[in-house]
């Protein structure tokens, strides 16, 4: 029999006994690109699925994957395990046929292809970027393994609600973008005193204009001033860095006119001039 043909055989595989009374281990096969239906977002579906029944889940990682089949674990009471099987493949059933019982949103899950070099962009360190798509969109993530990769370009799996992929593909697709267009660099110096301001504490206003922006910014150190002025570079796209540009310049407006009102309520040498430039960009 072929491995699909297995997953759907009327006669479960015998168990492997755990040791405890009616307690067993339970291993059958799905494919590969259900995992996600499986699973859920954010791991809801398969939550539900030991809720509901008891019985531990474990849904083997992609690249265990053996002939586009991956492997489902089972632990607990005999018969909760078969209702645990039963569910799996009822809602992978389901799916195939394109519709799930009840009221429940209908199941939809649709592919896209990125270069095989943004893999690593995509996945992010530890997973960080490909579980912040999942988080924003909803949807389930998967990506083929790189040995699957056809003419230099490997295809990503999005799995739940409709809209839920959509967003996840346009987050997708622009991260993919972003990415192949050479960054920009844009360098500008402002006056030492400014540097707190932008900064912020511990680094809180500095995180934020580079969330808001998605731009990066490096800040020189006050030791490396020139006449009084620091450099700072900004690098990203060029409206990323636009964007981080005039959030910084609109700081430095702002601190510079706090700072006039502070200086006009002290008494002042009205032949001194404020050296105070807002910015100067190189």
């Amino acid at each position: 029999k072929t491995l699909l043909a297995r997953i759907y055989q009327d006669e479960p595989r015998s168990p492997q006994k755990s040791g405890g009374d009616g307690e067993a281990t339970e291993e059958f096969e799905i494919p590969e690109d259900k995992c996600g239906l499986v699973i859920g977002s954010r791991g809801s579906k398969i939550r539900e699925i030991q809720a509901d029944t008891g019985v531990g889940v474990n849904v083997g990682s992609r690249d265990t994957a053996v002939g586009g089949m991956i492997k489902v674990t089972l632990k607990g009471d005999k018969g909760r395990c078969d209702d645990a099987k039963k569910i799996i493949l009822d809602l992978i059933s389901d799916a195939d046929n394109g519709q799930q019982g009840g009221d429940a949103e209908p199941a939809y899950s649709t592919t896209m292809t990125i270069p095989l070099d943004m893999t690593r962009k995509l996945i992010g360190p530890q997973g960080s970027t490909i579980r912040d798509i999942q988080d924003r969109s909803g949807a389930q993530v998967d990506v083929a393994r790189r040995n699957t990769a056809v003419d230099g370009m490997i295809e990503v799996t999005l799995s739940g609600p409709k809209e839920s992929c959509e967003i996840a593909k346009d987050l997708i697709s622009r991260l993919v973008e972003e990415s192949s267009h050479p960054a920009e660099t844009v360098l500008m110096m402002i006056e030492e005193s400014m540097c707190g301001l932008i900064i912020g504490a511990r680094g809180a206003k500095i995180r934020s204009i580079q969330d808001n922006s998605g731009a990066s910014i490096r800040i020189d150190k006050r030791n490396e001033a020139r006449d009084g002025k620091v450099q700072v570079t900004i690098t990203g796209s060029d409206q990323q860095c636009g964007d981080a540009k005039d959030e910084i310049e609109l700081i430095i407006s702002e601190g510079g006119s706090k700072e006039s009102k502070t200086r006009s309520s002290m008494p002042v040498n009205t032949s001194s001039r404020s050296t105070f430039q807002s910015l100067d960009v190189v």
